[in-house]
């Protein structure tokens, strides 16, 4: 009997809608052109900084919420597709023993102690469970695994304190001109890294030595709703715009789901015996 994934098909549908709605509310406040910048150069000629002059600040405890929704929904739809399948290997009747089993999302290797709690199962899904697990399909599109994206956002979202979005820089470029050319080289670039807010500087250029006829341009800034992640950052990337990394956890949901689904399917192995 194939599993009935209707219940984590609908976990995923409601993820898009809550992903829509928060769309639409992002974009009607960026539409308000809630900040914009200056450029500053200190009197010494030392030192030049793009500074953020904010408008309005960004709903993100409400944005963040939803969010975390989104989230959720996600890593119920792994589970529920795990049951459905848990519940088609029984026929529909589960045991008492696998009632509370779930998708687990390990880094590594399980351990003897978590392929224990999986005892109930056949070894058939166990190997399919492994084989979708990150340690077996590893990404370079984000510092950590997807599934692992949604497990370390969801459990302090379940268990501690919200997860929160930020308002923080997305591209930033500055151009600056009129540098004493041997010395132009003794520079220091800062780059904020935190909340943005009015008054804050989004980049720091220090200078060794002054230089009186420098100008400065801010040719691109743009701001970012991002997603900071849980963990160790890569090449100095430690979040992403919310759209770009939900999008992404939405596609890598339904292709383990799938995966799952495939590994898990039972099939006759017949030998037939032609007569002679």
């Amino acid at each position: 009997m194939p599993p009935d994934l209707s219940s984590a098909n609908w976990k995923i549908d409601r993820a898009v809608e809550l992903l829509g709605e928060l769309d639409r509310k992002v974009l009607a406040w960026f539409d308000a052109k809630p900040c914009g910048f200056y450029t500053y150069i200190n009197p010494e000629y030392t030192r030049v900084s793009v500074i953020v002059k904010g408008y309005s600040d960004p709903p993100l405890v409400h944005w963040s919420l939803i969010m975390a929704d989104i989230i959720h929904n996600l890593r119920c739809a792994l589970d529920h597709a795990f049951w459905a399948i848990l519940s088609s290997e029984f026929g529909g009747v589960i045991p008492p023993k696998a009632e509370r089993l779930s998708f687990p999302i390990w880094d590594a290797a399980p351990t003897s102690d978590q392929r224990r709690v999986l005892q109930t199962v056949s070894p058939k899904l166990l190997r399919a469970v492994e084989s979708v697990q990150p340690y077996n399909n590893p990404t370079v599109s984000f510092p950590v695994h997807p599934l692992a994206i949604i497990r370390d956002i969801e459990n302090p979202n379940k268990h501690k304190l919200l997860f929160p979005l930020m308002h923080s820089i997305g591209r930033i470029h500055v151009v600056v001109n009129g540098l004493r050319r041997k010395y132009e080289d003794g520079v220091t670039q800062t780059l904020y890294r935190g909340e943005l807010k009015d008054g804050v500087e989004a980049v720091v250029l220090t200078f060794d030595v002054p230089h009186p006829y420098m100008k400065c341009e801010c040719d691109e800034f743009m701001s970012i709703i991002a997603v900071k992640h849980p963990v160790a950052n890569r090449l100095g990337q430690d979040r992403d715009d919310y759209a770009a990394l939900i999008d992404a956890l939405i596609v890598e949901v339904r292709e383990t789901i799938a995966n799952l689904v495939a590994a898990s399917a039972f099939s006759l192995d017949i030998d037939i015996i032609y007569p002679v």
